[in-house]
């Protein structure tokens, strides 16, 4: 498992250093009312911070009116150490199995390939895949289980920080899996790759733009379409153009992401997340981002499965025959 490599710092230290840097993409990249709205509201997030009694404060006056549509995490802005970092306390979470944040999404996709034919090969995408402690722990099972089936995992993903991270959280397998590491991949380099197929589990890298893949891909190459905590961070045009992407490409796709819930937001996030600010800002702004349950149960179409989770999570499945 990926080792904690956070930077130690005092916590007054890392509000310091965030706030430098947010200040500096300000000047360099001017003021568009979006992009200085969300800059602005991380600064006073950050601000906020410094004392448990202003952050509550922050947390019952602020928060509750922040534009959903317009706001951004600190990780979503070109700052790569704080991205790094976010990550590596993401994947120390992940890992954990208690509260088993991600076990859920990990049961389903584990399942999915158990039942799969095992005969041929599958491919499956993940739609920002960051550190990548999903098929780490898919991985797990299917090895400590001797499952046969070969398996084609693609991480698609833009960050050279989560890539690094990932490589790190997958060495744990050795040579018992294959990594590889392209720039972009496409419909024949993946039919040339299934040729040559390996029984190990197969990694593949990739940086393509997630809405440009059913330009480059056949419809319904892939055996199974996922993301986890993922499309909160995108607008609501995004959303529906991950949909059609997803739809073209898979029968079937899972959607693994949380619902709003000031439960979760006031007690077990915010403890959970107090000691490094970075990390509680990518938490507690991801649920003031996410849908409520009623929301999500209004927009669900019939031919798809939603399901809740108490950790805070849901899971949103559609197959198609």
């Amino acid at each position: 498992m990926i080792q904690d490599k956070l930077e130690i710092l005092e916590r007054g230290k890392i509000i310091d250093h965030v706030l430098t840097d947010l200040a500096s993409l300000g000047n360099q990249y001017g003021h568009s009312n979006y992009f200085k709205y969300a800059l602005d509201e991380n600064i006073t997030f950050f601000k906020s911070c410094r004392s448990l009694f202003q952050y509550l404060k922050w947390l019952f006056l602020r928060a509750p009116v922040i534009d959903r549509e317009k706001i951004l995490e600190l990780t979503d802005f070109p700052l790569p150490r704080w991205d790094q970092r976010m990550h590596l306390r993401l994947i120390e979470l992940q890992a954990r199995k208690f509260p088993g944040l991600i076990k859920p999404l990990v049961d389903k996709i584990s399942h999915f390939i158990y039942s799969a034919d095992a005969e041929n090969p599958l491919v499956l995408m993940n739609f920002g895949s960051g550190g990548m402690e999903v098929e780490r722990q898919v991985i797990e099972h299917l090895l400590s289980n001797r499952i046969k089936t070969p398996v084609i995992f693609i991480g698609v993903d833009t960050s050279d920080a989560t890539k690094i991270i990932a490589k790190e959280n997958l060495k744990i397998f050795g040579d018992a899996i294959l990594i590889k590491e392209e720039e972009n991949i496409d419909q024949d380099y993946l039919e040339s790759l299934l040729k040559n197929v390996d029984i190990k589990p197969t990694i593949i890298l990739c940086k393509n733009n997630i809405f440009t893949l059913l330009k480059v891909f056949r419809r319904e190459t892939v055996h199974l379409i996922y993301h986890s905590l993922f499309k909160h961070h995108l607008s609501n045009s995004e959303k529906r153009d991950l949909d059609i992407v997803s739809e073209f490409l898979s029968k079937n796709s899972i959607e693994y992401d949380g619902y709003k819930s000031w439960f979760h937001i006031v007690f077990s996030h915010t403890i959970m997340g107090w000691h490094d600010p970075v990390f509680l800002n990518a938490t507690i702004l991801s649920d003031l981002r996410y849908f409520t349950k009623r929301e999500l149960r209004q927009h669900v179409q019939r031919d798809r499965k939603l399901r809740f989770f108490a950790i805070g999570t849901y899971m949103l499945e559609h197959r198609r025959t």
